[in-house]
């Protein structure tokens, strides 16, 4: 261990001793004062056995903990104030930023979940082609990649920085429409926040953004037509105070006005249908056709992100926002395949949000229709 290192460890050693010390006297002083902790039943030979006796002591213990939530902050503090040390799940950045530390996972599966993804969606375009729609791949870019200056010496592996222009590569051998969503981020990430520090997703700025890149690729190859058009305008609202969801891994509590992490702004994003052009959006019954249909994660499926509305503007058209939250990017398109809304007439357009990070984690491959046998239909 060179002399540095040694210098860094012995503070985190003193402090971890002295959180010891704390811990047990905490511990002691709730054995004194709620004496209950131990039962009132007399312990048999079963319940020592069977282990339910100390699964009982357990509960009450943790029932009657002293300062428990303050001994959390008060750790938690410690570590992030003096070492930038997050919990398992977070790494932190400078400036306050947060990153999940999903996207800088080595998983060893990682190479046979990317191919299996490129098969997924090539038999999902098959599908969707025999229906005469056209799929359209949004890449979601990474945090870290958009926003790498921030990182705290934290690098990625060979794979993890190549995997987007492979992904695109592949998806582009495949004849998919997958346009590079880099660029527009970049382009403005200084000026305008593309992604929230401390959360895993892009900000509502950055969801336009995207949409409208995405827009720039679609519509000269879809050429929608008038019959399917509407005015829908996207604007900035009220700033808000944001807490993400990385600020809940870092719960310094009551010191977190002094030690952060600090709640952000995000400036909210809606969407109106301006005025009727007239177009005729309905099918025979009076239904309402959607002729474009959204499948994805969180960063679709989160209302704050207004990813929908921001379609909606991009393109002028109707979209049927079918993504779910916590699902991963395959369940929601099995889900859809499976579902009515394929077969429903006027459908021309999906597209499939997928973020960057998801890409070499490994999920069940995507349900095609019954009909349907290795994509061909």
């Amino acid at each position: 261990m060179s002399s540095m290192e040694k210098a860094t460890a012995r503070p985190m050693a003193w402090l971890f001793l002295l959180f010891l010390v704390l811990a047990c006297g905490v511990s002691m002083a709730t054995l004194m004062q709620h004496p209950e902790v131990w039962g009132d039943e007399p312990l048999t030979q079963e319940d020592v056995l069977m282990g339910t006796a100390s699964s009982a002591f357990e509960s009450r213990f943790e029932d009657a903990l002293l300062v428990r939530d303050g001994a959390i902050a008060l750790w938690t503090s410690l570590t992030y104030g003096l070492f930038d040390d997050g919990g398992d799940g977070v790494v932190v950045g400078r400036d306050g930023w947060l990153y999940t530390d999903e996207e800088f996972r080595f998983l060893p599966e990682g190479e046979a979940a990317f191919e299996q993804k490129i098969l997924d969606i090539s038999k999902v375009k098959a599908v969707l082609a025999a229906r005469g729609i056209t799929l359209a791949v949004a890449l979601i870019p990474a945090k870290a990649r958009i926003y790498p200056e921030y990182l705290p010496g934290v690098q990625w592996s060979a794979k993890r920085e190549a995997m987007y222009a492979r992904m695109l590569a592949a998806l582009q051998r495949e004849d998919v429409l997958a346009p590079d969503l880099r660029p527009a981020l970049q382009a403005v990430k200084a000026d305008v926040p593309v992604f929230m520090k401390t959360d895993t997703h892009w900000s509502p700025q950055g969801a336009q953004l995207v949409a409208n890149a995405l827009a720039d690729a679609i519509l000269p190859v879809l050429q929608l037509d008038n019959g399917v058009r509407k005015a829908y305008v996207s604007q900035d609202g009220e700033a808000e105070r944001y807490a993400g969801d990385l600020y809940d891994f870092i719960p310094t509590g009551i010191f977190s006005p002094v030690i952060g992490p600090e709640a952000e702004q995000v400036l909210t994003r809606s969407t109106t249908l301006q005025e009727d052009t007239g177009a005729d959006s309905s099918d025979l019954f009076g239904e309402q056709v959607m002729p474009v249909v959204l499948v994805g994660t969180s960063y679709s499926f989160e209302k704050q992100w207004n990813f929908e509305g921001a379609l909606a503007s991009a393109l002028q058209v109707d979209v049927l926002n079918l993504a779910e939250e916590g699902e991963g990017p395959m369940a929601p398109m099995s889900a859809f395949l499976q579902s009515d809304s394929l077969m429903k007439d006027g459908v021309r357009l999906v597209i499939w949000e997928i973020p960057e990070r998801f890409v070499p984690v490994t999920y069940d491959a995507v349900a095609l229709p019954e009909h349907c046998s290795g994509g061909d239909c």
